[in-house]
């Protein structure tokens, strides 16, 4: 929840006032979305406050478990939840997927090769991280069956039918599960501490540069 204050400062919950971007940026940003060519590379050189921000630690007084993560793909495993399941009948083949250090494209790329069909025949209704182990729906418009795929890094764990195309958004979200390896002695006590707090006072929906990417 944000408020304007009178001297041009943001109020965001639980964080620290934060300056309102000025007007000149703002224009700016806008401009350099409306022009092209040499006239884009002058805008560029206008100030814009795009850097990310540091954000306070809601556990800042808690000690941390410490370790690593994402060493292996299977460190950092993601399952989509399908906001519905497969009907069995339908014009569209709707398949579960397993893909290894894969963009979701990847997988849409190889399943369309394999299915000898074009890639905007197949539907997805998330994308999913590429450093990981991720299983999720894809749908194909197509009267096959069965795919044939011989793939080290994906396979197809399931089929059946639809009547409709998968769109984004065509989900109840994903689940993770997270390997953190090398951590201290007691961080199963240290981590049940911070799980207490945050269940106690929330956490903030932020996000990250990585939904501003590609995958």
């Amino acid at each position: 929840i944000a408020k304007e204050r009178p001297e041009g400062y943001h109020v965001f919950a639980g964080l620290p006032p934060r300056r309102a971007p000025d007007a000149s940026r703002t224009l700016a940003a806008r401009a350099i979305a409306m022009t092209d060519g040499a006239e884009r590379g002058s805008l560029r050189a206008m100030p814009l406050d795009l850097l990310p921000r540091p954000l306070p630690l809601l556990t800042a007084d808690l000690p941390g478990t410490g370790g690593t993560i994402k060493i292996t793909p299977e460190d950092f495993i993601v399952d989509e939840l399908p906001a519905y399941l497969p009907s069995g009948d339908g014009q569209h083949l709707y398949v579960l997927v397993e893909k290894r250090q894969l963009t979701t494209q990847d997988a849409v790329r190889l399943i369309a090769a394999a299915a000898d069909i074009p890639e905007r025949d197949i539907g997805y209704a998330g994308q999913k991280d590429r450093q990981a182990l991720s299983r999720q729906w894809l749908s194909l418009a197509t009267a096959k069956d069965a795919i044939h795929l011989d793939h080290p890094r994906l396979r197809i764990l399931e089929t059946s039918r639809h009547g409709n195309k998968l769109r984004l958004g065509h989900s109840k979200g994903n689940r993770f599960t997270l390997v953190i390896r090398d951590t201290t002695p007691d961080a199963e006590t240290r981590a049940h501490a911070i799980l207490d707090r945050l269940a106690k006072t929330g956490l903030a929906n932020f996000f990250g540069p990585q939904r501003f990417g590609k995958h």
